[in-house]
């Protein structure tokens, strides 16, 4: 247990952040990870997963600053009327 609290607190630490919210985030995170890799003592489904998160994260965080992504009003119409 001081095991997985220390690799987490160690992870969340050494990754940047901006606020407490982005901290916890990633101490969550990394606390989740570790105990993922006591159970199953492989790191590449972890790094794979790490990957996909950190990708996605920057294309959010790209389309966001860049005005979110553009749906044209015809767009717009076939995804309410598929929603119906």
């Amino acid at each position: 247990v001081a095991g997985v609290f220390s690799a987490a607190l160690a992870y969340g630490a050494s990754h940047s952040f901006n606020t407490r919210q982005q901290l916890l985030g990633s101490m969550i995170s990394a606390f989740l990870f570790t105990i993922a890799y006591a159970f199953t003592g492989s790191l590449w489904w972890l790094m794979l997963i790490h990957i996909a998160t950190v990708i996605t994260g920057s294309m959010v965080s790209y389309h966001m600053a860049n005005g979110g992504l553009k749906v044209s009003a015809d767009e717009h119409a076939e995804i309410v009327k598929a929603a119906d």
